[in-house]
């Protein structure tokens, strides 16, 4: 089981805000996250089409020196293929006022509302994606605790993270409805179940203890 893609990548791009990037110093935060991930596909889907949600939901508390700030940050993919793998749907969004609900033994989790997404198929037409996901972890499944690292070039600075944290396989299910909002139009709508996807896993995380140093390079 991997590491979820939440904590050690949203994590750190929530905390950079714009501070970090603004000042032409290395800055260092102290970082605690907890977060949903999952890949789903709508259960009522025609014969031969495919909808596939890839959904990421954090919570995270930054400190540097002097400050301290909770940040949330939920995006959705959706992708809709027919049989020939050709996408025939294909719209994502985030929202930075969504926060997931999460036990404090991460043993279930819970995320609602509603976002913008862009068609990237259809002339990047804006529409709106209303969705309720809950999950539960996973009976018997083996929670993976210990340290995680990256270090990631963003172009302008270098952001290097250090974390302690655990994280709980899960399955989820929920609904997920895409209208326009001119017209309030149905484009899609559908009940959703959790898939097993190894290169995105449905899991329940969290960061217990982390640090984020963002590096800004010469100009």
């Amino acid at each position: 089981m991997k590491w979820s893609h939440v904590s050690m990548a949203l994590a750190g791009a929530v905390a950079l805000g714009g501070s970090a990037l603004a000042a032409a110093t290395v800055t260092q935060f102290s970082v605690k996250d907890t977060s949903l991930q999952g890949t789903f596909v709508c259960t009522n889907d025609p014969l031969g089409v495919t909808t596939t949600i890839r959904l990421i939901s954090a919570s995270t508390v930054q400190q540097e020196p002097g400050t301290k700030e909770t940040t949330s940050f939920t995006s959705i993919g959706i992708v809709r293929t027919d049989g020939s793998d050709t996408p025939i749907f294909d719209a994502g969004g985030y929202s930075t006022t969504i926060a997931p609900q999460i036990a404090s033994n991460l043993s279930s989790g819970s995320v609602a509302g509603t976002l913008i997404v862009t068609d990237v198929q259809a002339g990047l037409d804006i529409h709106d994606a209303s969705f309720t996901f809950s999950f539960t972890a996973q009976q018997g499944s083996r929670a993976l605790e210990g340290p995680m690292q990256s270090n990631e070039d963003f172009g302008s600075y270098r952001q290097i993270a250090h974390f302690k944290g655990v994280q709980q396989s899960a399955s989820g299910t929920g609904t997920i409805t895409v209208a326009d909002p001119s017209t309030g139009a149905i484009l899609l709508t559908c009940p959703v179940r959790s898939i097993d996807d190894p290169d995105f896993p449905t899991v329940i995380a969290r960061i217990s203890a982390g640090t984020l140093t963002v590096i800004p390079k010469e100009q």
